[in-house]
């Protein structure tokens, strides 16, 4: 059951964006065929009797094709194919279920959302009040976002392995979909910027919340993720302290072995090489704008971490080209 304030803010087209609205079934087949792809479908006996029309609104903002559907009439649909992406339908009202050719099904009414590839061979059964909100997102943009989130290419396709999106993930999908809606009277530019940016939103928002065949793949991303910014945050609060690499998993919530790992898929160096570079970084800084001229040298490398002054003063002229006396010198002249 979906809470009313997600059915009373479902996202709608304009009606500016009314590309068609008649009885005649015929007309109406030829219409939504040619908006998407060539389709079988069987309406009810009692069609003739209905007095709701077939109502289309159809749009594109950027990259993003949407539209709105409104059979009218109880209807199955069995489409020839659905493109080269992922077709999401989103219940906006009425009844809608799906089935895959391989028998898994899903049905529900409004807030519900659907997803359907080429692979799947679906059909779809809506009811005479049902109404669906449809978005394509393209598979070459799915498979580029999902293996930069897992930081190496993947083998093959992403594929979805449901064929609905669990309920409590709907209220951002349609909060989304609402946003594009209400920008679509920006200026071009604007559009077609929000447009791209609420695209890789949606695809991010399925990978992240519905399963598919790189779900572990991208789980074990994420936590490397927040370990490696965690680790990075905690070297930065405690850079004058004597830390050591298992004080730094320990902050990070990981193994020493995880925390490196982090580093690595991050593109970064080893986090103790990481922690040296930043104390080098401080102490070069201090020395170039010439504060703490009365302290010396040795005392500010203790200060931020260095134990031993002739093994900072070696990877100090390595990173810089000059030790820490002739920083400080050219700089005082």
């Amino acid at each position: 059951m979906y809470p009313p304030s997600l059915l009373e803010d479902r996202p709608v087209l304009p009606q500016r964006f009314l590309l068609l609205r008649t009885m005649d079934i015929a007309e109406a087949h030829a219409v939504v065929a040619g908006l998407y792809a060539p389709f079988d479908w069987s309406l009810s006996r009692n069609r003739r009797r209905g007095s709701h029309p077939v109502s289309v609104h159809a749009v594109r903002s950027g990259s993003l094709n949407v539209a709105t559907l409104a059979y009218g009439h109880e209807v199955d649909i069995r489409p020839d194919h659905v493109g080269c992406g992922l077709l999401v339908t989103t219940v906006l009202a009425g009844e809608v279920s799906q089935t895959w050719r391989d028998g898994r099904y899903a049905g529900g009414t409004a807030g519900q959302i659907f997803l359907t590839s080429n692979d799947n061979r679906p059909t779809f059964h809506y009811s005479a009040s049902a109404e669906v909100l449809k978005v394509s997102l393209p598979q070459q943009k799915i498979d580029a976002l999902c293996w930069q989130w897992m930081g190496r290419r993947g083998t093959s396709p992403v594929r979805f392995c449901l064929p609905k999106v669990e309920s409590g993930a709907s209220r951002p999908w349609l909060l989304l979909l609402d946003y594009l809606i209400r920008n679509l009277d920006a200026p071009p530019e604007t559009q077609t910027l929000l447009s791209e940016r609420i695209e890789e939103l949606l695809i991010l928002h399925l990978l992240a919340n519905v399963t598919h065949n790189y779900s572990d793949r991208v789980l074990h991303a994420a936590t490397t993720t927040r370990e490696y910014r965690r680790a990075r945050s905690f070297v930065e609060d405690h850079l004058c302290e004597s830390l050591t690499l298992a004080d730094i998993a320990r902050a990070a919530g990981c193994s020493i072995r995880s925390l490196t790992r982090a580093f690595q898929l991050a593109g970064d160096v080893s986090p103790m090489r990481f922690l040296q570079e930043l104390r080098l970084q401080r102490i070069h800084s201090a020395l170039c704008h010439g504060t703490e001229t009365h302290v010396t040298i040795a005392d500010i490398a203790l200060h931020w971490g260095f134990g031993h002054v002739g093994e900072f003063n070696r990877q100090y002229r390595i990173r810089f080209g000059e030790s820490p006396s002739q920083t400080r010198e050219r700089i005082v002249s």
